[in-house]
């Protein structure tokens, strides 16, 4: 029963970990009608910045951290505090400020979270462990991205509210976690410490993930909203990509298994297939359609990724390890907008439509990259889905 009421405290904060970027993916539309003076890149910093604030904040604690419980409550009240505070912002400035608060609490909870289930998961259990987080996260992706749609067509504030939810693991975490402290040595510096060159390749694969997945949700609610499509049809639009990773990310051990030496690529080429879809039409509809496979997709490369990484670790590296690994998702998605200008202008087409097909031949490009390095290195440590 303890087992269980520890897993359900860690669940709860696992099911928050997605929605602090997605509540502002779908308001990035009526943030755009709200503050008209400022540039598409400073609205779709509202999204990103909190990705550069977890960046910085998830590599750091991984080598700083003693005392598992204490961070991961920290983190929580970082995330709450500063996502309810974002609703009372009266300017574009504070606005960023209160969600690099909220991104300093995201970036602690995720690896935390991901740690802690690492120490008290047997390994063999870890993947389908690491498919049902991947379920409760995206599970909070979908509240987060739906429920923000809606709340924006009252207001733009008011989609902020959902951040009370952090209130739930708050409540449960301190009765029903255990303190887990990392053991280390007087003379053992962490900074110094090797790394296995797996987790810097899986941190490079995940670098890229976050810059070229991330450019579906920091562009879609403004490229609907400019072809009249409301924030509550675009919120649930882009909520798809949560539903599909929700529905399928339980399912990723066994389809590791099937594949064998080829998951990653054949993730990659199927994102490229969904941003062609997506750049054909603005309808919610199609966009809907798309986001549900992206999010299939995406979802069980990241538990992939995950799992990979945690099959090096131990109680003292695990957080360190997934700190690298999602520190380095975090980076790419905060250069995702810059390097989707940046892009369009060296193209000559600054247009979304267009940054999607290349997304989708960036995409193609990495199924291509990870079938040579990735892939064959994962081919040799088989996934148990038992």
């Amino acid at each position: 029963m303890k087992n269980r009421l520890t897993k359900l405290a860690l669940f709860s904060a696992a099911f928050l970990t997605l929605m602090t970027s997605q509540i502002a993916s779908s308001i990035l539309g009526p943030l755009k009608q709200a503050f008209p003076e400022a540039h598409d890149t400073q609205i779709q910093l509202v999204y990103t910045i909190v990705s550069i604030a977890s960046f910085f904040t998830s590599f750091l604690c991984g080598f700083l951290i003693r005392r598992k419980k204490r961070a991961l409550l920290f983190g929580i009240v970082c995330f709450t505090l500063g996502g309810l505070l974002t609703g009372t912002a009266r300017s574009l400035p504070v606005l960023l400020l209160f969600r690099v608060v909220t991104g300093i609490g995201s970036g602690i909870i995720t690896p935390v979270v991901n740690g802690l289930f690492s120490d008290i998961t047997p390994p063999k259990e870890r993947p389908r462990t690491l498919g049902l987080i991947g379920t409760i996260s995206q599970a909070g992706s979908i509240c987060a991205s739906l429920g923000a749609g809606l709340l924006a067509g009252i207001s733009w504030r008011s989609a902020f509210v959902l951040f009370a939810l952090g209130l739930v693991p708050l409540c449960l975490i301190p009765h029903n976690l255990q303190e887990i402290t990392v053991e280390r040595k007087t003379n053992d510096n962490l900074l110094t410490r090797p790394v296995p060159a797996r987790i810097f390749v899986l941190a490079v694969v995940n670098f890229f993930f976050g810059c070229i997945f991330s450019s579906s949700f920091t562009n879609l609610s403004i490229w609907m909203t400019e072809n009249g499509i409301s924030s509550g049809k675009g919120g649930i639009a882009i909520s798809m990509a949560a539903t599909g990773a929700m529905l399928f990310c339980w399912l990723t051990p066994r389809f590791l298994q099937w594949m064998k030496g080829f998951t990653v690529s054949f993730f990659w080429l199927m994102i490229a297939a969904m941003y062609l879809l997506i750049s054909r039409s603005p309808s919610a509809f199609s966009v809907g359609v798309a986001m549900f496979g992206m999010g299939v997709f995406g979802g069980m490369f990241s538990v992939s990724v995950n799992n990979a990484t945690l099959q090096t670790a131990d109680k003292d590296n695990s957080v360190i390890h997934m700190s690298i690994v999602g520190s380095a998702n975090m980076l790419g998605g905060f250069l995702c907008p810059y390097v989707f200008s940046l892009t369009g202008k060296i193209l000559g087409n600054g247009s979304i439509p267009f940054g999607f097909q290349i997304n989708a031949l960036e995409s193609l490009g990495m199924a291509v990259a990870c079938l040579f390095v990735f892939d064959r290195h994962m081919s040799r440590r088989p996934v148990s889905s038992r």
